[in-house]
């Protein structure tokens, strides 16, 4: 039994807030996905390393606000009269899964962070279904962890991983001092970029 776990969400009309064209870069994802569906080449994989004192609930809450905070992040792609459509939708479930490796011997921790890091990236992303960005914890010790992150090249890039940490790490901290996060609003979200 694998240690991720995925189950598709049913929407109503009623939780669709925006349809957008696509960009050329996801028309590209949309065309390779359909040729081979849930192609982990399209996944976008992301493995950061963390110390010190965290509270994984601050994390797990972070990237909540964070999924609410961009559209994109709420997405899923339709095709609409032939052609492929950026829906975005109210709000997704998120669940950061958290996996204790502590108990693993040490000198086999490292494989082990190796084969999940792999499994993870390659588990497919359903374009159908928003919220194509997931999230896993791996404690390797009490003041150690492992964040990794897939996402769909259709909502992530090079540029959205800087975005993303610098992100976390104000909600997280925000949330530890229960205190308002110093976030900017967002002027623009992708849906804007895509209609310009």
């Amino acid at each position: 039994m694998s240690d991720i776990e995925h189950r598709p969400q049913a929407f109503a009309a009623s939780d669709i807030i925006g349809e957008f064209p696509c960009t050329q870069t996801q028309m590209r994802c949309w065309f390779l996905d359909r040729l081979n569906p849930g192609n982990p080449a399209l996944n976008v994989a992301v493995r950061w390393e963390i110390r010190g004192s965290f509270r994984t609930e601050s994390i797990e809450e972070a990237f909540r606000q964070i999924i609410e905070r961009h559209e994109i992040l709420r997405t899923r792609f339709v095709e609409t009269d032939g052609q492929p459509m950026q829906q975005v939708v109210r709000g997704v479930e998120f669940r950061m899964p958290v996996i204790d490796l502590r108990h693993v011997p040490e000198d086999q921790r490292e494989a082990r962070i190796q084969s999940i890091s792999r499994e993870t990236a390659a588990a497919p992303l359903d374009l159908g279904q928003p919220g194509l960005f997931r999230v896993t914890l791996l404690m390797v010790e009490n003041r150690r962890g492992f964040i990794l992150i897939t996402a769909h090249q259709s909502c992530f890039d090079g540029w959205s991983i800087r975005v993303l940490g610098r992100e976390v790490g104000e909600l997280a901290a925000a949330i530890d001092a229960k205190r308002a996060p110093h976030l900017p609003e967002l002027a623009l979200q992708y849906g804007d970029f895509a209609l310009w």
